[in-house]
């Protein structure tokens, strides 16, 4: 990221923005990120088609302790993303809006908590140029929409790690109480993970400044302890009395400590896995990532630059070192990152800050061409039909917001006349439009526009359909129902990935849309059945 010519101050024509005009820039780069469209899109599979399939099969089920995918007990994640995902649906129906308003509502909430931090701890404009930081990052644009848990998590860590800060400097129970209740909402929303960030960091840190009597005050505090179990306890001994062993082998034992000393279902990868993610989910920011790491001897002296340095590592680390690996997890540490790159806003910038982000927008825009290069070696049939379906989405709408969106990366490289608060705005707008109207919507009417019309067209036909080797939660979603996993009887329909229509003896194919078919089977022999059980 760094640029090979010397970093210029970017002239500043205009004035910074007025006190008012930031707070109304905020709210609207807000609403833009995390609000424009989150009803318009269908749910993605597997983790939005999963969280939202259990939310509306607790509300059929009418159980609202523990829940259930597919018919199953889910011991994967605690409640609270669940209840409130419910309670959206009880106000707007069980559809895309009603599953995705609590994350943006708690995206909203976290950027709002981060605003106020840094406007008590420095200053306002480090306070504005955060929050646009964190708004307009790539992955948080993306998790502060999508129907899971992770805007939530960070909502909790972010207000956990700042009452731990907020007490270090100034010595009052009442951050040591919040940070208790941040944690316990943490830990009913992904669990051990949200006491384990702030316990960890904090350690560190008050070991460093030697502040082990502070340090003590904070954590061996009755009163917060005693809120932290209030939150928490109810539903923990809720679920070990409804699910004993089943419960603690399930939530403890797979989801936690097995996520860490092993790879689940596949997400693996080696040690600088976290590297490209960290570059690619903070952009279009991340070339303010020079300074602070230039800068990272010196922070050893100011207190609040080694607690955002020490949030970040730890988490870089922790899952680094982890078995299982996905994209979200860095995620967790951005929060302290951002703090980072925000106190260091007054440093100039080179010219090229924004050309990684005019490269993403130049690779998209040119994405079709790309795919049409590769297809001929993808090997798997059903990779291959999607980017087929993929090619046949990139209509002119994707070709206009992702050359839109090129176009004002080009001109923040070389417009000379912008003031710095309004390039970070229009960069932040320029990456969520590019996620909110060309990346996500080609991907939902590639993916999952066939599973919902699959899903309506077997609810409508009315007959038994089962799944076999692989289910998709989505299709559970628009379904409305519960779907049996297993090989097919005659007559009954089976939804599979096209290319898996060999192994059926005779059928009548309902429906198919890239790589995704609905058939109807007509005929199979005992010598088909030992076919598929063998595949």
């Amino acid at each position: 990221m760094k640029s090979t010519e010397p970093d210029v101050e970017i002239p500043d024509s205009s004035a910074d923005l007025s006190s008012r005009l930031r707070t109304l820039s905020l709210a609207a780069l807000i609403a833009f990120s995390f609000f424009a469209g989150i009803g318009s899109t269908l749910l993605f599979d597997w983790d939005e088609g999963a969280f939202s399939e259990a939310t509306r099969e607790m509300i059929v089920r009418g159980d609202y302790v523990s829940t259930y995918l597919n018919g199953d007990y889910r011991s994967a994640k605690p409640i609270l993303i669940y209840w409130l995902q419910a309670g959206a649906a009880k106000l707007f129906g069980i559809n895309e809006f009603a599953m995705r308003l609590p994350s943006a509502v708690c995206a909203s909430l976290w950027a709002a908590a981060l605003f106020f931090f840094l406007k008590r701890i420095a200053d306002l404009k480090t306070a504005f140029v955060a929050t646009v930081f964190l708004v307009g990052a790539l992955q948080i644009s993306v998790i502060g929409r999508a129907a899971i848990s992770d805007a939530l998590l960070n909502l909790w860590i972010a207000c956990s790690m700042f009452s731990v800060f907020l007490f270090h400097s100034t010595g009052r129970k009442r951050w040591s109480y919040l940070a208790f209740a941040a944690i316990g909402f943490g830990a009913l929303t992904k669990g051990p993970i949200a006491a384990l960030i702030p316990g960890v960091v904090s350690t560190v840190f008050f070991a460093l400044r030697r502040q082990w009597g502070s340090y003590f005050r904070l954590w061996l505090n009755p009163v917060g302890i005693a809120i932290f179990v209030a939150i928490t306890a109810p539903w923990f001994v809720l679920q070990y009395q409804a699910h004993g062993q089943a419960f603690i082998d399930g939530f403890f034992l797979k989801h936690n400590v097995g996520r860490f000393t092993g790879a689940m279902e596949g997400h693996g990868g080696g040690p600088w896995y976290y590297i490209p993610v960290v570059l690619i989910g903070l952009l279009p920011f991340t070339a303010f990532l020079i300074r602070p790491i230039r800068a990272i001897r010196a922070a050893f002296g100011d207190d609040l630059r080694l607690f955002a340095w020490l949030w970040f590592a730890f988490v870089f680390l922790f899952f680094s070192l982890a078995g299982t690996k996905l994209p979200h997890y860095a995620i967790y540490g951005y929060t302290g990152l951002i703090v980072l790159m925000a106190l260091d806003w007054r440093a100039p910038q080179s010219r090229w800050t924004y050309a990684p982000p005019f490269v993403l927008c130049a690779v998209f825009l040119f994405l079709p061409e790309i795919l049409g290069l590769i297809l001929p070696g993808v090997k798997d049939p059903y990779g291959a039909a999607a980017i087929r379906g993929a090619l046949e989405e990139m209509n002119l709408t994707y070709r206009l917001w992702t050359g839109g969106c090129a176009v004002l990366y080009l001109a923040l490289i070389f417009a000379q006349n912008i003031s710095f608060d309004r390039r970070i705005l229009a960069a932040a707008l320029a990456m969520a439009a590019l996620i909110n109207f060309a990346i996500v919507p080609t991907l939902s009417r590639t993916l999952q526009v066939p599973v919902r019309e699959a899903a309506e067209l077997a609810r409508q036909d009315g007959g038994k359909i089962v799944f076999w080797k692989f289910y998709w939660p989505s299709f559970l979603f628009y379904y409305g129902n519960t779907v049996e996993t297993r090989l097919p009887k005659v007559g009954e329909l089976i939804l599979l990935k096209e290319f898996e229509l060999k192994y059926l003896q005779s059928y009548d194919l309902l429906y198919s849309k890239h790589g995704l078919a609905l058939a109807r089977v007509t005929a199979m022999s005992h010598d088909h059945y030992i076919r598929m059980m063998l595949e």
